[in-house]
């Protein structure tokens, strides 16, 4: 779930970058946005659930309308063992 939630942002961000080695026609920048787009499409979403996590632990909890509460169970079971 969170994978969806970070995807507009790292391909916005991916996009922005081959705009720029489009009007940049200049192999090093191209080469760059590129190596630049990989990495945000990499990053993103390891980050996004690394936020989510961590507010959870923090006491965030998800809205009333969610159903499954996953990380809850998981991680009562690392307590108990």
């Amino acid at each position: 779930r969170m994978h969806a939630a970070s995807k507009a942002g790292a391909v916005g961000g991916g996009l922005v970058l081959l705009a720029v080695a489009l009007v940049s026609m200049d192999a090093a920048v191209v080469l760059r946005a590129i190596i630049g787009v990989i990495f945000v499409l990499l990053t993103t979403p390891v980050s996004a659930h690394l936020l989510a996590r961590a507010s959870y632990i923090a006491g965030y909890r998800a809205g009333v309308s969610t159903a499954r509460d996953d990380l809850k169970t998981r991680l009562e079971q690392n307590s108990q063992a």
